[in-house]
């Protein structure tokens, strides 16, 4: 009886408001939730950034091969997207998650070296791009389930709503004193 209590996954929830979202790993944000009490909850929430490659069909699954192995890519896959915002028109495009944020920017470079590909997403910050596939926004009232590796959420608010709850927010004073000490010098 004991083993099966082992394969259980324990979900912890808080009903809140997202507060904050920034990078903590090469594969990790930390999420923090003002709960409805006032408490102030940190997540950790195992997320790849998304790049997406667009190109001729032929020239996507030659690229799609040499993927596979790649220890930059955690994994891939095909998609229909706008790649361009001025063209409704959806594509099929490559969505590849990167296994390091940091690594982003040169991963994409190697791809425009290969000519004829355009690559999307590379610059938006990750925890804009978070915000995006989780489909949450700041300051949105939700339901938070951590799983212990993975953060769901069922979000309980309307990015349209001009009618809202507000956090409990805090405020603070800081005050600070500079003593000038040695010469400083000019430019």
């Amino acid at each position: 009886m004991n083993d099966s209590k082992e394969n259980f996954i324990k979900l912890n929830a808080v009903r809140g408001w997202l507060l904050d979202v920034y990078p903590i790993g090469p594969d990790e944000v930390a999420v923090w939730i003002i709960a409805e009490n006032g408490q102030r909850v940190r997540l950790v929430d195992k997320y790849a950034q998304k790049v997406y490659v667009c190109a001729d069909s032929a020239s996507l699954n030659r690229l799609a091969e040499k993927l596979t192995g790649d220890h930059a890519v955690a994994s891939w896959r095909f998609v229909k997207k706008q790649p361009d915002f001025m063209n409704a028109a959806k594509r099929r495009v490559l969505e590849i998650s990167v296994n390091d944020y940091g690594k982003a920017f040169s991963f994409a470079r190697d791809v425009l070296k290969l000519n004829g590909f355009r690559v999307y997403n590379v610059d938006v910050p990750v925890a804009q791009t978070y915000l995006y596939d989780k489909d949450v926004f700041p300051l949105a009232y939700l339901m938070a389930v951590d799983s212990g590796k993975r953060v769901y959420y069922d979000l309980l608010d309307s990015v349209e709503s001009v009618d809202y709850r507000t956090p409990p927010l805090r405020s603070t004073w800081l005050r600070i004193n500079v003593k000038k000490e040695g010469v400083l010098n000019k430019l």
